[in-house]
C-alpha cells in the first residue's frame, strides 16, 4: 500500500532547481504563444513519452511504425499490438489533457483514459479487462514473478481507496 498522502517530504534541496525548470517552463510558455500551432512542440514529446511509457510495460514499437499507424498506413513489421497499445497511449494522454479545461484530473479522468489506451489492443495486453474499470486481479511490473517485480501496485480490495486519496490529493 502506498504511503498516506500528503507525503512528509523536505524538498527544500530542490529550491534552485525549481526556481530554474520554472523559468524555463516561462520562456517555452513564451515561445509557445508565438506560434500559430504550440502542439507542434508538444507533439514530439508526447511520442517520446508514450514510447518511453509503453516500454517499462514491455510494449515496444518504432517512431516510425507509430506515426504510420497514426496516418492511416497498413500495419507493417515488428508488433501492431504493440504499436496500437502505444497509440491509445498517445490518444489517452492527450484526451486527459484535454479534459483538464473542463474538469480537474480526477478518478473520473484516469478511468477514460484507461478505457481509451485499452482499445483494440491484444487480449494478452488487457483487452480482457473491463476498460475504464478498476482491476479485479494482482497486477505487477518488470518481472514474470510478483516477487521480483520492480512495482507492485495496491491489491484490488485496497485500488478504489488508494485512488480516492490521490484524487483528493491532487
Amino acid at each position: 500500500m502506498p504511503h498516506d498522502l500528503p507525503p512528509d517530504l523536505d524538498l527544500g534541496f530542490l529550491a534552485v532547481s525549481v526556481a530554474r525548470a520554472s523559468q524555463l517552463l516561462g520562456e517555452l510558455n513564451g515561445i509557445g504563444r508565438t506560434l500559430p500551432d504550440p502542439y507542434l512542440l508538444i507533439r514530439p514529446l508526447q511520442v517520446r513519452e508514450a514510447l518511453t511509457s509503453s516500454s517499462m510495460e514491455g510494449t515496444f514499437t518504432t517512431v516510425d511504425d507509430l506515426l504510420l499507424l497514426e496516418a492511416g498506413a497498413p500495419e507493417r513489421g515488428g508488433s501492431p499490438s504493440d504499436t496500437r497499445e502505444v497509440s491509445n497511449y498517445r490518444a489517452a494522454l492527450s484526451a486527459a489533457i484535454e479534459s483538464l479545461h473542463r474538469v480537474p484530473l480526477s478518478l473520473r479522468t484516469l478511468r477514460e483514459a484507461h478505457s481509451t489506451l485499452l482499445s483494440g489492443v491484444a487480449r494478452h495486453r488487457g483487452a480482457r479487462t473491463e476498460p475504464g474499470e478498476l482491476k479485479r486481479n494482482q497486477n505487477f511490473i518488470g518481472a514474470y514473478e510478483i516477487e521480483k517485480a520492480r512495482f507492485i501496485p495496491p491489491p484490488p480490495a485496497e485500488a478504489r481507496t488508494a485512488l480516492e486519496a490521490l484524487e483528493l490529493y491532487i
